[in-house]
């Protein structure tokens, strides 16, 4: 369990992160569950993930990471949009600075590529904006 701040509608409160597994964070205060994460895309089982940009989180997890709230077409046993979780990295992260949150992206892994000097390797995302086009 570590301490964090989360700031959500503002306000900044220290609360515990409780890290379930790699598809689950939890935010504890006390023995209470204040929120708990979405699904966590697996872009190694899907590559792409398409849906409405619903939302943006920072500073999550051990790591202090920005995780994207992606609303997908498909429903949940209420009837609802599912959300999943996208976390980022410096590539995703850099593509999605000019997203806007409300509208539509198609985000696509597209593997693993080597840094100019081939001594590391990185997950390189593709970000397609899916604004339909306007009839002139």
């Amino acid at each position: 369990m570590v301490q964090r701040n989360l700031t959500a509608g503002g306000k900044s409160k220290e609360l515990k992160v409780e890290e379930v597994n790699m598809d689950e964070v939890r935010y504890m205060e006390g023995d209470e569950i204040v929120e708990e994460m979405h699904p966590v895309w697996d872009f190694n089982k899907n590559s792409e993930i398409e849906g409405k940009y619903a939302e943006f989180k920072s500073s999550v997890g051990v790591n202090q990471s920005n995780i994207y709230i992606i609303e997908v077409d498909e429903k949940d046993e209420q009837n609802e949009k599912l959300k999943y979780t996208v976390w980022g990295n410096t590539v995703l992260e850099g593509k999605m600075m000019k997203a806007k949150i409300g509208e539509r992206y198609k985000i696509i892994f597209l593997g693993m590529k080597k840094t100019e000097d081939g001594k590391r390797e990185y997950k390189n995302f593709k970000v397609v904006s899916m604004i339909p086009i306007r009839d002139k």
